[in-house]
């Protein structure tokens, strides 16, 4: 367990929440593209690009949980963990139950309020916005608790 001692600089400890948060979020990224590269022909031709976009929004993530010095290492890395489940499980509802599309496109069926947002184009960037706010919200509560 990493714990915050009076040894460690503030930059060393910032440095570990970085690296365990961005691990956890690209393995969180490359299971993701594995399902989809097990069902999806798109993705078995562009995954590269697919998981590239997923590890720069990682990168940029995890560089933004850094800058919230308030935050504790236990809720970044729980925080970061709930993502990492909410990111694979996007992408195993996005890939293992597809809508019929024909139906759709045709107005002979409507997309579930479900269906609509795991299918939305927003929602992998949102899925990160919201624990962001999630981690900026915990942050603000940890450093007014303390004074």
């Amino acid at each position: 367990m990493i714990a915050k001692t009076s040894a460690q600089s503030p930059h060393q400890y910032r440095s570990k929440v970085f690296v365990v948060t961005f691990a956890l979020l690209a393995f969180a990224n490359a299971l993701s593209t594995t399902i989809g590269w097990f069902y999806s022909v798109d993705v078995k031709g562009w995954w590269p690009l697919s998981l590239g976009v997923g590890l720069l929004v990682s990168l940029v993530y995890a560089a933004l949980l850094c800058l919230l010095k308030s935050l504790t290492f236990m809720r970044a890395v729980l925080i970061s963990t709930a993502l990492a489940v909410a990111h694979v499980v996007h992408a195993g509802l996005y890939y293992l139950y597809p809508p019929n599309w024909l139906a759709v496109n045709n107005a002979q069926a409507v997309l579930t309020s479900i269906q609509a947002v795991v299918f939305s184009d927003y929602t992998f960037y949102a899925l990160y916005g919201l624990f962001l706010g999630l981690a900026v919200v915990l942050a603000h509560v940890s450093r007014s608790s303390h004074g």
